[in-house]
This record gives C-alpha cells, sequence and structure tokens, in this order.
C-alpha cells in the first residue's frame, strides 16, 4: 500500500514539474487570454478509438498550458463502410478551410498530402523559431526532407529504426568477438561464420528477423541500401536483367549460405521444431529461442527481451538472453545507410488552415525536448526525435545510439509508396520471389532466374503502370 501511494505522489509531482517547465517555455498569459479562443482541428489516420489516447498523448498537456485552445481531433478512419479510402477522406478534408488545422500521419500519407500541394512547407517557421535541427534524429530529418525534395513539411516527435540484435552469452561461449558497430555485410559473414552452429538450439547465425523467414525480402532488404532499381516507372520495364542484380544475388546466397539463414529447403524443418515445442511461447522467435545469435530487429523489440527474460525462469529449458545491439551491417560502398524507419506521427499545418499560428504551436510545442523529455518517463515502445531525450529502458545498459547511426535508404522508402499507391506491383515481386527460390534450391542459375523475372515481369507491368 505505501508504495503504491509513494508511486502516486511521485507521478504527481512529476506532473507538476512538467508543468511549470512547459509555462515557463510558452507564450505569456497575455498571449494566452481567454477571449480569444481557438479551435484547432487535427486530422489523423486514427481510428475513433485512438482519440483517448491521442488527447492523452499530445492534447491535454497543450489545453492547459494554451487555455485559449481547444483541440479536436477528426479521424478520417470511422467504423463502419467508408465512400472513400482514409488517404482520400484525408485529402477532402483538408481541401475544406474550415474542416482541419493540422494533420497528424504516417510519413507515407505526409508524402502524398505533399505532393497535392496539401501542406506548407514548415522551413521558414524552423528557422524562425531557431529550432536546433542537428539536436534531432538523423533519421528522421533525412527521410522527412526526402520525401519533401529537400524541405520540411512535417515534425514527428517519434519515431523506430532498426538495428542487429545480438546474443552476448553465445558469442562469449563460443569465444567469438563480439558484434561492433560500422561492421559491412562481408564483416557479419566471417562473424557468423566463426560460430559453431548445432551447438544447444544454435541453427542460425543471423536472421534478417526474429519471427519469420522470406528469403526474397530479405533480400530486398540486403540490397535496398545499394539503390538498384527493380523497375523503372516511367519506362514501364524491369531492370533486373543486369550484371548488377546478379552480383547482388550472388552475394545475398553467398551470405544465406554462410550465416545459416532460414531457406525455402529448410522451412519445414523449422515449423517442425517449433511445434515440438509448444509449451515455449517464445519458441517461434528465432532470437529469443536461442536458435539465431544475430537478429534484424526494430526498437520495441526492447520489450520483447525483456518480457521474455522476466518469464524464462517459469519455462523449462529457456534460459534469459544477455544481450546488445549494434548498427546494422553496411555495404562497404554505401557508408551510414541501411535500415528501417518507422514515422507513424508526422504532424503537418493545412494550406487552408484558419489558424496558421496555434497549429504551428502545437507542432513546435509536442516537438519540443521539454515534451520528449517528459514523455520518455513513461514511454517504452518508441524512440524520441530529440535525440538526447531517449534513455535505455529499465535502467538496462545497451548501446541506444545503434538506433540512430544510419539513415534509411531512399530507393527503399520509394519502393514502399508506390507498392501502397498500387497493391498490383506486389504480383511482379513475387515472380521474383518464385524465381529466388528456385535459385535457392538449385533449379536455376541466378542469371537465368533473372532474365526470366525480367521477361515475366514486363507482361506484368504493361497491366499494371
Amino acid at each position: 500500500m505505501q508504495r503504491k501511494v509513494k508511486n502516486m505522489v511521485s507521478a504527481v509531482i512529476m506532473i507538476i514539474v512538467f508543468m511549470i517547465t512547459l509555462i515557463g517555455c510558452t507564450s505569456s498569459p497575455s498571449e494566452n487570454d481567454d477571449t480569444n479562443s481557438v479551435l484547432l482541428r487535427i486530422a489523423t489516420t486514427y481510428g475513433e478509438s485512438e482519440n483517448n489516447w491521442l488527447r492523452q498523448q499530445y492534447a491535454e498537456i497543450f489545453e492547459f498550458t494554451h487555455p485559449n485552445v481547444t483541440i479536436e481531433f477528426i479521424p478520417v478512419m470511422t467504423d463502419g463502410e467508408q465512400e472513400q479510402s482514409p488517404l482520400e477522406q484525408l485529402k477532402t478534408t483538408l481541401l475544406d478551410s474550415s474542416k482541419a488545422d493540422l494533420v497528424l500521419v504516417d510519413y507515407q500519407s505526409l508524402w502524398r498530402l505533399i505532393d497535392e500541394n496539401l501542406l506548407i512547407n514548415l522551413d521558414p517557421l524552423i528557422e524562425e523559431s531557431q529550432i536546433e535541427t542537428g539536436e534531432l534524429a538523423a533519421p528522421v530529418n533525412n527521410t522527412l526532407s526526402m520525401i519533401g525534395n529537400g524541405n520540411t513539411y512535417g515534425l514527428s516527435p517519434t519515431f523506430s529504426t532498426t538495428a542487429l540484435f545480438y546474443n552476448k552469452t553465445i558469442f562469449e561461449r563460443q569465444g567469438v568477438p563480439l558484434p561492433r558497430d560500422g561492421m559491412t555485410w562481408d564483416d557479419l559473414i566471417q562473424l557468423a561464420g566463426r560460430l559453431h552452429l548445432g551447438e544447444g538450439k544454435l541453427s542460425h547465425g543471423f536472421t534478417f528477423n526474429s519471427f519469420s523467414s522470406d528469403a526474397f525480402y530479405d533480400m530486398l532488404s540486403y540490397a535496398s541500401p545499394l539503390q538498384t532499381m527493380i523497375f523503372n516507372e516511367k519506362e514501364r520495364k524491369m531492370t533486373v536483367d543486369t550484371d548488377s542484380w546478379e552480383r547482388i544475388w550472388t552475394d545475398f546466397i553467398n551470405l544465406a549460405r554462410h550465416t545459416k539463414l532460414p531457406l525455402p529447403d529448410v522451412e519445414n524443418k523449422n515449423a517442425s521444431e517449433a511445434s515440438n515445442d509448444s509449451m515455449n511461447p517464445y519458441s517461434n522467435d528465432y532470437f529469443l529461442s536461442g536458435q539465431s545469435a544475430m537478429t534484424i530487429a526494430s526498437y520495441n523489440y526492447v520489450n520483447q527481451i525483456m518480457d521474455a527474460n522476466l518469464n524464462a525462469p517459469q519455462i523449462q529449458g529457456m534460459e534469459q538472453i544477455e544481450w546488445d545491439v549494434v548498427t546494422l551491417p553496411i555495404h562497404a560502398d554505401q557508408p551510414g545507410i541501411g535500415g528501417n524507419i518507422t514515422i507513424s506521427n508526422a504532424m503537418g499545418i493545412a494550406a487552408n488552415a484558419q489558424n496558421k499560428k496555434e497549429a504551428w504551436e502545437f507542432i513546435k510545442f509536442i516537438n519540443s525536448k521539454e515534451w520528449a523529455n517528459t514523455k520518455s518517463r513513461s514511454n517504452n515502445n518508441d524512440l524520441f526525435t530529440y535525440v538526447k531525450s531517449n534513455k535505455p529502458q529499465s535502467n538496462l545498459n545497451y548501446n541506444l545510439e545503434a538506433f540512430f547511426n544510419l539513415v534509411p535508404a531512399p530507393y527503399q522508402i520509394k519502393l514502399g509508396r508506390m507498392l501502397d499507391e498500387k497493391p498490383d506491383l506486389y504480383q511482379v515481386l513475387d515472380i521474383g520471389r518464385n524465381k529466388l527460390n528456385e535459385v535457392l534450391i538449385g533449379d536455376k542459375e541466378v542469371r537465368q532466374a533473372l532474365r526470366e523475372w525480367e521477361i515475366e515481369g514486363n507482361i506484368k507491368l504493361q497491366k499494371i503502370l
């Protein structure tokens, strides 16, 4: 009981301190006069069920420090059938100046709104407000600048990226050097090659993710920093029957075989092994079950590791994992590029906004270091764009910087948008997936498979593009 009371008191004190700090950073009372009340409308691709969470996360504290402002969230995703897609509904909302002042969306939706000239350029406001963009995470800055063609149309207080998790116990038991930041893919191959697979549960030196295996999409992840196009959208032609793609596939297959990636010919065996361990809820996770020494995962995977370690003593045959994380391996000729990024809460100002001043005040407030510092005490899933606000969870000691040191490959982001806009393009990728699997099981040579993908893919592209 005393502990609960103590925790409640601590929480209240934290809120009070936050209020005092933020009030000191906001406008004077005369600027927030209640007589000039403002209704700030924020259109969002979140559903109606998320409204309470949005208010707790963003609205309540802003309204407290800006008593003349009331925030209303306008979800474009509602229960039941809709005549328009959420994105089209969002566009319709923004075209009506009386309906929305801001948007709160993922970065792919933000990108499309930029292309439709529905948002304003924030760079003049950022410069006028003297926001130190150098203190913000490079992966976020680069991505938002890329989708704005060098300009900034949105800011996001949080994001997530990927890094390479590794099992320290496995490496130390076998006397193999630990992975390090800045490794190339060749370095990873050599490191994985020194591991003695087959000892205990260890069957893979490395996996591209912890929970499933698809060699084709693993290959795309490996290849994306090289920015080699699969097809030319304007010319409606495939571009895979090339020396560049032959080298990519050959190098990937070499990586797959040296690190013992789960491949098509062993997928059934892996499924059988997992089913034999049905009492372990983590048996289908390559990393948590001890089957893989290294894996790629996003930041929120930290929570899953913590959960697994907490439950391990109650699960027969499961060990707690001593782990750490480093930057993803890079291609030597593309330094600093790699990994995926998720930006779900990008904020932009509508070109037709009636309350542009208050809209910018809101964006500036939510993207401030004060907001990030306070939210960092309770957030466990995302990274903060304000880099200095990030701290390892639960007083753990891990390499947090690994999530900030690489920027995503532009082509991967562009390909994601094309697939989102034209889902039929997945049919083209499925052809490549089948061809790669045929190579992996020995039915085809690499160049023959690429040539067939080119021919069959061109037929599909003529119908899709």
